[in-house]
């Protein structure tokens, strides 16, 4: 874990003015012994947009489709957004997220729960989250509450942040992905590798890492001209 929060931040190290680092100790006995989430801030807080991922993944996985794929399609979203306001487009009111202990569905110490308290007074107006998304065809899982992806296809998955912030009355879609031969199957075989030691880099495609990328920033471009 201690690894992948310094890759984290060291990916981090792009956004030397717009990072904030937030940690939170807990007390023994506690899941973990502490929360730490990385923020990258563009434009303001206040009805601004959040896209989040979480950053961790179970001991004993490679945690590369659950969920460092979606890391990488938000910090390299982020960086194209960054450049695009560098030669000159106006800058949104958006947040990327990057949250701890996902993983730790339900407990006090997840990411997103620990983000939504530490901001109760600068709460998003909407928000998208990514988490196993590295590989196939997007769509929305259960459909698309914030409205920022109309057309996308749905079906269902298994519960993340998004249900969090969907809690706390934030309008909040979730984007996976799957393969297009696994697209109909209940159980698809991609989720049977998810908290394993198969969940490796090789099963990741990078055509669909830019996808999301580009993806992220159409929403964002929606969100700005709403």
């Amino acid at each position: 874990m201690e690894r992948r929060r310094r890759l984290v931040s060291c990916l981090m190290e792009a956004f030397p003015d717009r990072l904030r680092t937030e940690e939170r100790t807990w007390e023994a006995g506690a899941d973990a012994s502490d929360t730490v989430n990385q923020l990258v801030t563009f434009g303001s807080e206040g009805g601004h947009l959040v896209i989040g991922a979480h950053y961790d993944a179970v001991a004993g996985s490679p945690g590369a489709n659950d969920n460092a794929a979606a890391v990488i399609q938000l910090m390299s979203a982020a960086r194209l957004l960054q450049e695009q306001i560098r030669v000159g487009a106006s800058e949104p009111n958006v947040m990327f997220c990057f949250w701890d202990h996902e993983e730790l569905f339900g407990s006090p110490c997840m990411g997103s729960k620990v983000f939504l308290e530490d901001h109760r007074q600068s709460l998003p107006v909407k928000a998208v989250v990514f988490d196993v998304s590295g590989s196939g065809k997007f769509f929305a899982s259960g459909g698309d509450p914030a409205g920022l992806v109309p057309g996308l296809p749905s079906r269902p998955t298994p519960p993340s942040d998004n249900q969090v912030l969907m809690r706390h009355g934030i309008p909040s879609t979730l984007i996976c992905a799957l393969p297009a031969e696994e697209w109909k199957r209940p159980l698809p075989p991609t989720w049977h590798t998810l908290h394993t030691h198969l969940d490796t880099p090789e099963r990741i495609d990078p055509r669909t890492l830019e996808q999301g990328a580009l993806l992220i920033l159409d929403m964002v471009n929606r969100f700005q001209a709403a």
